[in-house]
């Protein structure tokens, strides 16, 4: 079983599709359910299930006969916002308190009641976040993205090692999802580098989607090997 955020758009959709085609169970945790079934209303939706962010547990949203019959489940940590974008000394309260729900808030949360749902149906879980170059390095009018990928960093392995959990900290590179898009509208005065984002994706140097979540796939989700889990720390240097 795959439960996976942010499964509507870019990097989680293209990871939805690819487990729903392979016949193993989807649980999509997503912002927007109407969305979110509407997107996949052409696939067979037998495995997929589908909840928000505010579900007490997992297992309340789950049909009452459903028990996986897998050894384990596998959290895809993939939401997350890059908004917004300005600099630091710009930062609104509003802006912060929002970026930080989202970001550190209901990640930590999504974490715990992944757990929760694992203990329920007695399976192990192992984690896989999408990670970023932002949470090594400071980039002008990332402040808050940057912040919070590092937060999350260090809260799974603090989580890892109290838990026993394998985790993966996945870097995917410059992926051409709707954040991209969002990365290259800003002005230059909130982001310095937004020229260099506008050349990426006019030299097609963006990687897609699909070869991501087709990587992710073969990596991590074919195959469970405690070692791989255990090893697999993508910390840039």
């Amino acid at each position: 079983m795959v439960i996976i955020t942010g499964a509507t758009n870019g990097i989680g959709k293209a990871i939805t599709q690819r487990v729903l085609a392979s016949g193993q169970v989807c649980y999509a945790v997503v912002r927007d359910v109407a969305k979110m079934r509407e997107m996949f209303s052409n696939v067979d939706l037998s495995n997929l299930f589908v909840t928000d962010y505010h579900c007490k547990s997992f297992h309340e949203n789950m049909p009452l006969y459903y028990k996986t019959d897998a050894s384990h489940a596998v959290l895809v940590l993939n939401a997350f916002d890059i908004s917004p974008i300005k600099m630091a000394v710009e930062l609104t309260t509003e802006d912060i308190s929002k970026n930080i729900d989202f970001n550190i808030a209901k990640q930590i949360e999504t974490v715990l009641k992944a757990w929760e749902f694992a203990r329920y149906q007695n399976v192990s879980l192992k984690i896989v976040s999408i990670d970023s170059g932002a949470a090594y390095r400071p980039i002008c009018g990332w402040s808050m993205y940057c912040a919070g990928k590092a937060y999350i960093n260090m809260f799974l392995k603090v989580f890892s090692k109290e838990n026993e959990i394998p985790i993966v900290l996945y870097d995917p590179g410059v992926v051409d999802t709707n954040m991209q898009e969002t990365i290259r509208s800003s002005d230059i005065h909130d982001f310095p580098l937004v020229e260099t984002f506008k050349n990426y994706h006019s030299l097609h140097q963006l990687n897609s989607p699909a070869d991501v979540a087709e990587d992710i796939w073969e990596r991590y989700l074919s195959k469970w090997t405690a070692k791989e889990f255990c090893e697999r720390f993508c910390d840039m240097e």
